[in-house]
Order: C-alpha cells, then sequence, then structure tokens
C-alpha cells in the first residue's frame, strides 16, 4: 500500500483542483474549459508511466505534477477574474485579494518544483521529510487552502450582494428598474439642479385602455403586454436616460440634461413608435397606445415629486383629450423674491 501513496496523493490534489474549477465555472455559467481538465490528467498519466523508472525521472514527474495543478489554478483564477470584472464590475483591488490566495499556492508548487531541481539529493516524495523547507511549505499550502475558500466564499457573497440589488432596484416583471430606483435618480438630477442650475426632464407614459386588455385577454396577457412594451420603451430611450415602471401601467423616463423641447421631441417619437409596434401575447399580436405627459425642471422646482406631479398633470390632460398623443405642462414657477 505505501508504493501507491504517491500516486493517491497527486490524485486526490489533482481531482481536488479540478473540481475547484469546475464548481467555478458553474457557478459563473462559464462554457467548460475542456484544457483545464485534459492537461492535468495527461501531465498525471505521464508521470505515472515515468514513475517505475525511479529516481532517474523523479524532477522530471515533478514537474509534469507542478505544471498540470499551476495549469488548473491559472484558469480557475482567470475564470474568477473575468467573471467578477463583467458580472459584478468589481475593482481591480477587490480581484486582486480574492485570487492572491491561488498565486500563492501556485508559487509554493513552483517553488518546491525548483528546490527538487536544484538542490542535490533533495527527494520531493518524501514530503514532510526533508527540514525546514518542507514544513513551512506545507504549512503555507494549509494556509492558502483556507484562504482559497475564504476567496471563493468572497465570490458567492459578491454574487449575492449584486442579486439583492438588482432585485430591490428592478422591476421583476418587465426587468426594467422599479419607482424605488428612478426615485433615486431623480433625487439625483433634483440635487444637481439645485447645486449647478442643470436641468432635467420626466416623461410618465400610461398604457391606454390596459384595463379592457386585462378584461378581454386575461392578466398574463396583461402582464405580457406590459413585458413588450416596456421592450419597445427601452429600445426609443438615450442610453442617458433612466425607464422605470413607475406603477401598474405606468412608465416614467428620466432625461437629464434635457429641456422641454427635447423631451418633447423625444416623446413624440417614443408615442408613434409604439402606436406602429405590434405587441406579441399568447393571444396574438396587439396594437397599443400610450398617452404621454411631459414637464421639465424650473429653476425654483421645489422637488423631484412636484416635477412629476406637472408631468402626471400633463399626462392626465393627454387622456382627456382622447389619448395616444403628447400633452406638456406649460406651467411657471416664478423664483420667489
Amino acid at each position: 500500500m505505501a508504493a501507491y501513496r504517491p500516486t493517491l496523493i497527486n490524485i486526490q490534489l489533482m481531482v481536488g483542483f479540478i473540481l475547484l474549477h469546475r464548481g467555478v465555472e458553474v457557478y459563473t455559467r462559464a462554457v467548460p474549459d475542456k484544457s483545464a481538465f485534459l492537461f492535468p490528467i495527461i501531465c498525471f498519466l505521464s508521470l505515472e508511466i515515468l514513475r517505475p523508472q525511479g529516481d532517474a525521472t523523479e524532477t522530471l514527474r515533478i514537474w509534469l505534477f507542478t505544471l498540470g495543478v499551476m495549469w488548473t489554478m491559472i484558469c480557475t483564477a482567470w475564470r474568477m477574474t473575468v467573471w467578477m470584472r463583467s458580472q459584478l464590475q468589481a475593482r481591480w483591488l477587490m480581484i486582486v485579494g480574492i485570487i492572491t490566495p491561488i498565486c500563492l499556492a501556485i508559487t509554493i508548487f513552483f517553488a518546491r518544483a525548483l528546490k527538487v531541481t536544484f538542490t542535490p539529493g533533495y527527494k520531493a516524495l518524501a514530503f514532510g521529510k526533508q527540514g525546514d523547507f518542507d514544513l513551512i511549505a506545507g504549512l503555507a499550502f494549509l494556509f492558502v487552502l483556507g484562504a482559497i475558500n475564504l476567496s471563493l466564499a468572497s465570490l458567492v457573497l459578491g454574487s449575492l450582494i449584486k442579486k439583492l440589488n438588482e432585485m430591490s432596484t428592478t422591476d421583476q416583471l418587465t426587468g426594467i428598474h422599479n419607482r424605488r430606483e428612478i426615485m433615486r435618480r431623480v433625487g439625483e438630477e433634483q440635487a444637481r439642479l439645485q447645486r449647478s442650475g442643470q436641468s432635467y426632464s420626466v416623461i410618465i407614459m400610461d398604457l391606454d385602455h390596459f384595463k379592457q386588455v386585462n378584461d378581454t385577454y386575461g392578466h398574463i396577457v396583461g402582464d405580457q403586454t406590459l413585458k413588450g412594451l416596456a421592450g419597445t420603451l427601452n429600445a426609443c430611450k438615450r442610453s442617458s436616460d433612466t425607464l422605470a415602471r413607475y406603477g401598474g401601467e405606468e412608465f416614467l423616463l428620466l432625461m437629464p440634461g434635457t429641456n422641454v423641447d427635447g423631451a418633447l421631441v423625444q416623446a413624440r417619437r417614443i408615442c408613434e413608435r409604439v402606436a406602429m409596434t405590434q405587441i406579441p401575447t399568447s393571444a396574438g399580436n396587439l396594437q397599443i397606445t400610450i398617452s404621454l405627459g411631459v414637464a421639465d425642471s424650473l429653476q425654483n422646482e421645489v422637488s423631484g415629486e412636484s416635477l412629476i406631479d406637472r408631468a402626471d398633470a400633463a399626462l392626465y390632460l393627454a387622456k382627456l383629450n382622447g389619448r395616444n398623443r403628447v400633452e406638456v405642462d406649460e406651467s411657471k414657477l416664478r423664483p420667489q423674491s
């Protein structure tokens, strides 16, 4: 049994790091990287073929094992880095902190291979019996394994925080921002207005005769209609704008740095685009229209809520005048002396 001990240890380490990499791939939903599995397996099979030749191939076998493990860990670190940058928008300092334990593990294996190569008479297979270097390397490796677990826990925690943040700012049905998030952004624009005088506009939109859609086709089709409308509105907005489901069948578009003239042009474009779009549903394509109210901020605007109230009043006027149209709030607030 003692003769098979090195082989069993190598298998345990190889499989452990391969499973670690595979776990990261599954969690990040990445396409499997076959090289992360095939290369270490080839290295392992090669060193086992060379094992019967004894001490003559020991250095070569150590390097084969080291390269196999190092490659898997490098692939793991790279996969974690790509995912954190693309999905979590993590800063490089955070990424370095998380992948550092993996880099330390790579360093330990590499240092041990160098020790075998350049130290005459040193036998790496007798782990723990070669003096202080083996003891320090072993303890460091155990520490690194614990740090890797903490890194993976940090990866999971970061993902959960991102998901919770998305849930708190995203409307579950339509996938766009919810009322809470857009009100936060309206507050930011209001603060910018008071600080630098940069104006902003809002467009509030309401789906015409939505109750009839629900009564005629049911709430499932109604939900599909809202999702389709959200997609159309999202395609119309600028990259600097924020679109949100404000409540029920109402949507709100925040347009930073835009006066009423620019907002009016955009509102008319949206109104025409929606009227020309067929919304696909399980009951077939539906033709819908929306009514829109536009308002821009004034220098003595009390709050973002007051601006939205004025846009809502314009929306009410659009519905009163026949729907499928745009109305603009034209009230003027005079600066107080």
